[in-house]
């Protein structure tokens, strides 16, 4: 089997920054996913580097470990799509502003989240959500606030920093409330119900422990572990309460697993996909979960970087799909294994999306080929893609690109 690897430059570059911020919970070199977030999940990771992932949750059955190159799921509602089309268009943005990126969304496609540059880089952002393309601001107060998740009922959360901590803040009904409970904290998913979760930094290692906020108005609480001496994050929760999230046995551990928390009981680990071709992977990845289908990576490291081998893992049956067939550098994905960010490599790398079905799609940009240019989200049904592009003048722009 031919398999395309991705290095961590290749998936990390979307989530460059153009402005500095003080660490979040710093995540060390594998996840430097540092990236202020995609969905800017960031994941304690060995030696401290920030990794954000996008992240979404599901309970997974304990046991099953095969991977299954190429099978099928039941969550699959259009297998057979063969033709796909999309246009894209700029994201309207207030106060005249043209400097943005979208970076989120709600598994619908109605709500979508970002930020906006009303000072350009050397300013402070401005965080944003669109509901159905109308831009709302959001008065986050703080250094470098930033929307992390928003729910399909449009409960938003988000963060911000006093210069040396992170404080985690909840958005609905036009009202902005900050979460108690811990300190340097990091909100990451937010479901109907208002439940959060996301990770507390711990320690001068830059680790960090899993969270949750059950209700908006209660505190911080921590999630249980496998043992003492593991660290890592709640990366979601499902509106039935289940939560997701990754975790590696030490601070220094990069061999990161998927954990699952169901609303009754412990915990569940869940062991990595054995791939076909693939010797030496120790480490997962989560890009996002779409209708109780986790899409992931696998990963190892190859002359010191880590290689992403992506797949997805069907909770209710258990089952790992390679997608490595993909050639994808993957930002997010689907439970029909749509897959969004950038096929080829290098300076030749461009937007794209992926279906079984059709194979690489290259998405419409505002003027051609640009590195940091690609889609960051995708929703449930795969209509929906959202990311950022620059125009031919060199200005970065929230976009959307509509897929039928």
């Amino acid at each position: 089997m031919d398999i395309d690897v991705t290095t961590a430059a290749d998936v990390l570059a979307p989530l460059r920054d153009e402005s500095p911020a003080p660490p979040r919970i710093d995540l060390g070199q594998v996840r430097g996913e540092a990236r202020r977030r995609l969905r800017r999940r960031r994941i304690a990771t060995a030696s401290g580097a920030v990794a954000g992932v996008a992240v979404v949750a599901v309970l997974v059955p304990l046991g099953v470990a095969a991977a299954r190159h190429g099978a099928t799921t039941s969550h699959r509602t259009n297998p057979a799509t063969t033709s796909v089309s999309c246009t894209q268009s700029v994201l309207r943005v207030p106060d005249g502003v043209t400097m943005a990126i979208a970076h989120g969304g709600d598994p619908t496609g109605r709500y979508l989240i970002g930020r906006s540059y009303p000072h350009g880089t050397a300013g402070q952002p401005l965080p944003l959500i669109w509901d159905n393309g109308v831009p709302h601001k959001v008065p986050i107060p703080g250094q470098y606030p930033e929307m992390t998740a928003i729910s399909s009922n449009g409960i938003a959360i988000g963060d911000s920093s006093d210069g040396t901590a992170y404080s985690a803040f909840i958005y609905r009904d036009g009202k902005l409330t900050q979460l108690g409970g811990a300190t340097n904290v990091n909100p990451m998913s937010v479901n109907n119900a208002g439940t959060v979760v996301g990770a507390r930094a711990i320690g001068p290692d830059g680790a960090s422990l899993p969270v949750v906020w059950r209700t908006p108005t209660s505190l911080a609480t921590d999630l249980p572990m496998p043992g003492p001496a593991w660290r890592g994050v709640a990366s979601d929760v499902l509106n039935d309460g289940t939560i997701i999230g990754l975790v590696a046995p030490s601070p220094t551990s990069t061999a990161f697993q998927l954990i699952i928390w169901p609303p009754i009981g412990s915990f569940h680990l869940v062991p990595l996909p054995r791939l076909a071709g693939v010797t030496g992977a120790d480490a997962f990845w989560i890009f996002n979960v779409s209708q109780g289908v986790i899409v992931g990576a696998v990963t190892k490291t190859i002359n010191s970087e880590p290689v992403f081998y992506p797949v997805a893992y069907d909770i209710a049956t258990g089952v790992y799909t390679d997608l490595t067939k993909s050639h994808m550098s993957v930002t997010s994905g689907n439970a029909e294994h749509w897959l969004v960010g950038q096929s080829g490599t290098g300076n030749a790398a461009v937007a794209s999306l992926w279906t079984p079905g059709t194979g690489v799609i290259r998405l419409p940009t505002l003027a051609g080929i640009r590195l940091l240019d690609q889609p960051l989200y995708i929703s449930d049904d795969g209509r929906v893609l959202a990311g950022q592009d620059h125009d031919k003048n060199g200005v970065l722009h929230a976009v959307v690109w509509q897929c039928h």
